[in-house]
């Protein structure tokens, strides 16, 4: 029997024993407590009732933003989303949409709020979306950013780069629970958002505050790395981003925020391992080739200053070239010297 939106609310007496269970689970008790605790919550998840507990947790302005009982509760609704939409009716599934939609600006903006937080709640929209076919999702992303309090915009910022990481994600994601017609027409509807998506992501990119903050810029890029990994794009649209660009050239700087500068080589590995030597992609191979090529100093630098971190991510960079591009650097006629004359 499916649940109605009144029967998602919490029970009052399921949350007092919820909250028993969480504090045997992760307070000072003995081994047996735990194990006895561990076994209920994890057949809880798996009820109609976790749908109102969880809920009322994640919409509790005074769940504290560390407790473990919130990152539960995220991973439950998350989980429920993906193997048991078919609890919630019609009006259930719209409520539930509306209230994710709350919850992500609530715990977006408020302070001290740890990246896994965000990342599970737009990981949750992002699987909902595809069980709803959310059409509109694209548009109500991207309008978030001009409901940005003054001074909160990279905050903001952030928790939209990481709503349009996980629309991919999740679509492609098998843990998710629905059918093949319905991912194949959800992944259609991505398909369509990439010129917006593309000049989204390049606009956002321009903002030096942005570019700036150790959460946000990283994010941005894991964004653009997730729709390269799993939206087809034109290789000559890719190879003019400015955010590709500037992330192949920026390789080379060193004393770079470290999450920044991963960020930097998943994305360009992205391009690399998507888009290999083929005529259809020279456009994008034109650009690479050269950019890499003319790390080799970067690399020398690096080794010469034990950076073993530097080293390891210009080896991969360096690795995914030489495997995605084999036979065109190994065609003089083409390459000149190591690619740089493609």
């Amino acid at each position: 029997k499916r649940a109605s939106e009144q029967s998602m609310a919490a029970d009052a007496a399921i949350m007092a024993e919820f909250g028993q269970a969480m504090a045997a689970m992760y307070g000072n008790s003995g081994q047996e407590q735990r194990r006895t605790a561990d076994r209920w919550l994890q057949h809880f998840s798996t009820t109609p009732e976790a749908w109102g507990v969880c809920g009322a947790i994640v919409g509790n302005p005074g769940t504290d933003p560390a407790s473990p009982a919130l990152m539960f509760a995220l991973k439950t609704l998350h989980d429920k989303i993906c193997c048991d939409f078919d609890d919630l009716d019609a009006a259930a599934r719209l409520s539930l949409r509306e209230a994710l939609s709350g919850h992500l600006l609530t715990w977006g903006l408020r302070p001290g709020v740890a990246f896994p937080v965000v990342r599970r709640l737009a990981l949750c929209a992002g699987a909902l979306a595809v069980q709803m076919q959310w059409n509109e999702v694209f548009s109500y992303a991207t309008a978030l950013i001009g409901q940005a309090p003054p001074g909160q915009e990279v905050q903001v910022s952030r928790l939209v780069v990481e709503l349009l990481a996980a629309l991919p994600d999740q679509c492609n994601d098998r843990f998710l629970g629905v059918g093949d017609e319905k991912r194949r027409a959800f992944q259609q509807l991505l398909n369509g958002f990439i010129p917006q998506v593309l000049q989204f992501l390049a606009m956002l990119g321009e903002q030096a505050p942005l570019m700036a903050n150790s959460d946000a810029a990283p994010a941005l890029l894991r964004c653009f790395a997730d729709w390269v990994r799993y939206c087809p794009m034109d290789p000559a649209v890719l190879a003019g981003h400015p955010l590709l660009v500037r992330s192949l050239e920026e390789l080379r700087a060193t004393g770079a925020d470290e999450e920044v500068a991963e960020a930097r080589v998943d994305l360009v590995i992205e391009v690399l391992r998507k888009y290999d030597a083929r005529s259809e992609n020279l456009p994008l191979v034109q650009m690479v080739v050269p950019r890499v090529m003319a790390l080799e100093s970067s690399y020398r630098t690096v080794v010469s200053s034990q950076d073993e971190d530097g080293v390891r991510r210009l080896a991969r960079v360096f690795t995914e070239m030489a495997e995605a591009y084999t036979e065109l650097l190994l065609a003089p006629q083409v390459c000149g010297r190591c690619g740089t004359g493609v």
